[in-house]
């Protein structure tokens, strides 16, 4: 899976997320996920900043939506 984030005069790099063997599809767990918003995203936060994502499961679980309270931008 890749991921990217672009914004306004923002782009990050295309990263190459490996999934992992031991989930039931070979997915991408949401702790890999997490060290990708640790690098890219955390960064690039500014007050007033919105960042938009769907709602795919990786996105949903409680890790991720933790992450994103943890580290609301105020």
């Amino acid at each position: 899976m890749f991921w990217a984030a672009f914004g306004y005069s923002l782009r990050t790099q295309l990263m190459l997320m490996n999934g992992d063997p031991d989930s039931v599809r070979g997915g991408v767990r949401a702790r890999v996920y997490k060290e990708v918003l640790d690098q890219y995203i955390l960064p690039t936060l500014h007050f007033g900043d919105i960042f938009i994502y769907d709602n795919a499961p990786i996105h949903t679980v409680y890790i991720i939506r933790d992450w994103f309270i943890e580290h609301r931008v105020e």
